[in-house]
């Protein structure tokens, strides 16, 4: 059976459009479209380019959801194949969406598909960190005129435009990935958030911060921090993005959290159908390792270890009360103060050794000049002596030249007064005579 992207895909157009795949083989464009150019929202054909609503560019753009042939098991998450009646004027945008109640490993399954090689948020931001107590952050906005937008999209606002969404003729949603988690727990996560942020706020009074409800608006509306208040809101969110995503038939692959988080394997059967062949176990597999932290995962746990020993009144579903929220907000807040006092000592100490090393190191070098300006006043002092002896040696070899040159002088002088003598002038005949014989 040929592939729906082979069906779409003309390989002349495709390497004439993009300059960068102008060196591919029909066969590498083909694999890249399908591997990495719909995910991109590239042009598969003249008429996808072109914007026409006709039979053909209608089925231009699909799901990167394998068909039900492929894998038999996921028949259920076929994407409809209804004509998406594509505006004219902008090129059709496709993504993948990340949603569900939050508090569920979202942020997690960015940066884990960010690391398998999709278009995300992260890989468009490099820069961009999750708040670091939240360890939230990292969405966009998938709705208006911004076409550049990355693939994937995390957004845990989807319930309140769900339905826009879907009817937005220039945005195809190829599947939607929803974490589950606990209700309690996923309610109960942002209550201790909000909590948090109120105790951190000087601006309030302590009384307040105990408070269950709070507003922030003269005269506007009052809101909960009561778990079972804001498990409804999620509840009733959850249930209209099912209910939409269900109507327009569009895949849903549901996570269960925090079994993605604790085994890799699991997170890629289940996103198979998602990734297609474009990330292999191996790559899926080393980004699960990398990323995936257990620790993080904490609700739970600290419910339970708050709730031992306390006698508390019965609540729906087994909410937890405010009481043992706030106390498992303080707790939470306790040990990460706690964790960053040790942090700030460690610190302490290590400033403290390198302070030491560096006043060891600076002993050591005034040692070293000290040193050296003995060094350097010794061999002052012998270059002195080697010119004073030079000097002496020098005064001595002038004195011997000078008593040369007197003598010299004195013995001209000798010569002159014998040769002006009487006795060298009568022998003057004698000596002319001897010359000549």
């Amino acid at each position: 059976m040929q592939n729906r992207h082979e069906e779409i895909l003309d390989p002349d157009f495709y390497r004439a459009f993009y300059p960068d795949l102008a060196n591919m083989s029909v066969e590498e464009a083909k694999n890249h479209y399908r591997d990495h150019g719909f995910r991109e929202g590239r042009y598969p054909n003249e008429t996808a380019y072109l914007g026409k609503s006709d039979d053909a560019a209608s089925a231009d753009l699909v799901s990167p959801i394998s068909d039900a042939s492929e894998h038999p098991s996921d028949a259920s998450h076929e994407p409809s194949h209804e004509p998406s009646h594509e505006p004219s004027d902008r090129p059709v945008r496709h993504h993948l969406l990340l949603g569900g109640t939050g508090r569920a490993g979202t942020t997690f399954m960015v940066q884990y598909l960010t690391a398998c090689g999709l278009d995300t948020h992260s890989s468009r931001h490099p820069n961009a960190q999750p708040e670091e107590h939240a360890n939230a952050g990292l969405e966009d906005l998938p709705i208006g005129d911004d076409a550049n937008l990355p693939y994937l999209i995390k957004t845990p606002w989807l319930f309140e435009f769900v339905d826009r969404l879907t009817d937005q003729e220039d945005v195809v949603i190829d599947a939607v990935i929803i974490p589950m988690r606990d209700i309690v727990e996923a309610a109960t996560s942002r209550v201790m958030l909000e909590m948090r942020a109120r105790l951190s706020n000087d601006t309030l009074a302590e009384e307040h911060t105990r408070w269950e409800t709070w507003g922030t608006t003269p005269g506007g509306l009052v809101y909960s921090l009561n778990p079972v208040d804001q498990a409804r809101i999620l509840a009733l969110g959850f249930h209209q993005v099912v209910h939409t995503l269900v109507k327009h038939g569009i895949p849903i692959v549901f996570l269960d959290f925090p079994r993605f988080i604790e085994d890799g394997d699991y997170l890629y059967e289940q996103l198979k159908a998602v990734l297609g062949d474009g990330v292999s176990r191996e790559t899926s597999l080393a980004a699960h390792r990398a990323l995936a932290r257990v620790d993080l995962v904490r609700v739970g746990a600290e419910l339970d270890g708050a709730a031992e020993g306390q006698n508390q009144v019965a609540v729906p579903i087994g909410f937890p009360s405010h009481a043992t929220i706030d106390r498992t907000t303080l707790f939470r807040e306790l040990k990460r103060a706690k964790s960053a006092v040790e942090s700030l000592r460690s610190h302490s100490r290590a400033l403290a050794e390198a302070l030491r090393r560096d006043r060891d190191a600076n002993i050591a070098l005034k040692n070293e000049i000290l040193n050296l300006h003995a060094m350097l006043d010794a061999e002052r002092k012998a270059v002195e002596t080697v010119q004073h002896d030079r000097a002496k040696d020098a005064e001595i070899q002038r004195r011997i030249v000078n008593d040369l040159s007197d003598r010299l002088d004195a013995s001209n002088e000798q010569l002159v007064m014998v040769e002006r003598s009487f006795a060298w002038r009568a022998a003057a005949a004698v000596r002319r005579l001897l010359c000549w014989k």
